[in-house]
């Protein structure tokens, strides 16, 4: 995320302490507020517990990204740091762009194929709602198309040249201004590699779990001209950091699996 994590922080913090305002008013004045807003108080009070609710946990995480973006600029947990001019970031924005459309082109070509695919066997299966479905798929290419283009606008400006700084830690990195955390709820680190190429970089990558399941999000970090060494070093600290984290995920699925199965028995 290019945005400060602690305008994310205040302004959930703000709409969980308007929520709880609310449900402190209703204890105080709520015959006044039924007069006023009759069965539509109702309503009010059940957005505000879930605003309550939502805000705080959003409040959790987002002071988990300034924790970690604080940890990363005074060097806490700071596994390496480096810089690239302008000219090296530009050959590298380039090249990273051009990897990023490539890979959200083939995923947007794959989605409308399926869409097409099933689109159409409903359509040839119930011939009189053909029309219904065609609509239903024209619908979901353009939104998913729309994701494309929002996607890759966001990424391009992401490559924008500000500081051309690279910092990576234990719990997240940041490059060129932009903050990756995977140290928080539900996310993990899955590791990194070196590209070893005419364009230098190092690729980060980590995971979290969305609606439909894990989500992969590819990093690429810019390697200058006497950072190879680094980088090398890095990625092997990444890859150590994510095998311990999926040792531990495994010793407890062994240890659930122990305990259910002592409780059958």
């Amino acid at each position: 995320m290019r945005t400060d994590p602690r305008v994310g922080y205040l302004t959930s913090l703000a709409i969980a302490g308007l929520a709880a305002l609310w449900l402190a008013a209703l204890w105080v004045v709520s015959d006044d507020l039924f007069r006023l807003l009759g069965m539509a108080m109702h309503a009010v009070t059940f957005l505000a517990i879930v605003l309550l609710a939502t805000g705080a946990l959003v409040a959790l995480l987002f002071r988990s990204y300034v924790r970690a973006k604080a940890e990363l600029v005074s060097g806490t947990g700071r596994l390496a740091r480096w810089q690239v001019d302008a000219a090296t970031w530009q050959t590298f924005a380039g090249r990273a762009e051009t990897m990023d459309r490539g890979e959200k082109l083939g995923l947007l070509l794959l989605i409308w194929g399926i869409t097409a695919v099933i689109c159409g066997a409903l359509a040839l299966a119930v011939p009189r709602d053909a029309r219904i479905f065609g609509a239903i798929g024209i619908g979901i290419a353009i939104l998913v198309g729309a994701a494309f283009l929002l996607g890759t606008r966001v990424y391009r400006r992401q490559l924008e040249h500000r500081t051309g700084e690279v910092i990576v830690g234990r719990r997240g990195l940041l490059v060129n201004d932009v903050l990756h955390v995977w140290d928080t709820w539900l996310s993990w680190l899955e590791g990194a590699r070196v590209i070893e190429a005419s364009v230098p970089m190092l690729e980060v990558e980590y995971a979290y779990w969305a609606r439909y399941g894990p989500q992969s999000i590819t990093v690429r970090l810019p390697i200058g001209p006497g950072d190879m060494a680094t980088a090398r070093t890095l990625a092997g600290s990444l890859n150590a950091l994510a095998s311990a984290r999926s040792s531990r995920r495994q010793r407890r699925r062994r240890h659930r699996r122990g305990t259910r199965s002592g409780e059958t028995a």
